[in-house]
């Protein structure tokens, strides 16, 4: 399988330039328009704006992902699995 990997920063480096702007450590450019790019889909297509735009920010994520992009939302991820993990051992 591919990696995508190699392309992580094609829309440039975390918390640089417009990634820069943060609140609670959210990239508030990235977030913003997820909300309202979820919120113009779901009047244009007339669908549940909470659905389209959750959908929008775990696809947004799954992406992160696929690109080996480390967002704040996959670090809690990272933390709360491997903090399960040792409580299982």
């Amino acid at each position: 399988m591919m990696s995508l990997c190699p392309y992580k920063f094609i829309f440039g480096k975390p918390k640089e330039g417009v990634h820069s702007v943060r609140l609670f450590n959210l990239a508030v450019v990235d977030t913003t328009l997820t909300i309202l790019g979820g919120y113009m889909i779901a009047k244009y297509f007339k669908l549940n704006s909470w659905k389209v735009i959750l959908l929008f920010f775990i696809l947004g994520e799954l992406l992160h992902w696929l690109f080996c992009v480390d967002t704040t939302v996959i670090l809690w991820i990272k933390k709360i699995l491997n903090s399960t993990k040792h409580n299982m051992d």
